[in-house]
């Protein structure tokens, strides 16, 4: 993945007040990332537009956001429902052997023997580990605990996940 690819983070959601401020909704595990300073990338209706993040405050689940430009309710009306994308280098690198859900989606999964299992089409979080869901080009899905003793190894340059299956699957 290029570093200054954009991932999405969130999506704006509805006017706060009577200033400009907006909730986003954050699609982050830890929404801290998006803080005061920091040029965010909007989605407006098929318009691209860069904006600085002023404040921002947790607010329910997702933030409480006040952006450069945005000073009335009505402009921030225009903005709801846009999403919201930074640039992959503001990432910080995650530990050894953890990868973020962005690197995971859409690598091709194999068995230690070789086999295909398709593509991790989606990730779904249960409490106890995620699980990936894996679809093949006929559709067919296969679940994927992400469990240290099952994933083998994890290649973002070549795109390839080996795992080993647990016994029934």
């Amino acid at each position: 993945m290029d570093q200054d690819e954009l991932v999405r983070v969130g999506t704006l959601g509805a006017a706060h007040g009577l200033r400009g401020s907006l909730r986003l909704v954050s699609d982050l595990e830890d929404p801290g990332i998006i803080a005061p300073g920091l040029e965010i990338c909007l989605d407006v209706r098929g318009k691209i537009r860069w904006v600085e993040v002023l404040t921002a405050a947790p607010h329910r689940k997702g933030l409480l956001v006040s952006l450069k430009g945005v000073d009335t309710r009505e402009q921030a009306m225009e903005l709801t429902g846009a999403p919201v994308s930074i640039p992959r280098s503001r990432f910080p690198e995650p530990g050894e052997g953890t990868y973020y859900w962005f690197d995971i989606l859409g690598l091709s999964v194999f068995t230690s023997a070789g086999q295909g299992l398709g593509t991790i089409r989606a990730i779904i979080p249960t409490g106890a580990n995620d699980v990936y869901e894996v679809m093949d080009e006929a559709g067919n899905e296969t679940l994927v605990p992400a469990l240290e003793w099952v994933i083998e190894s994890v290649d973002l340059s070549a795109g390839k996940m080996v795992v080993t299956l647990p016994e029934g699957l």
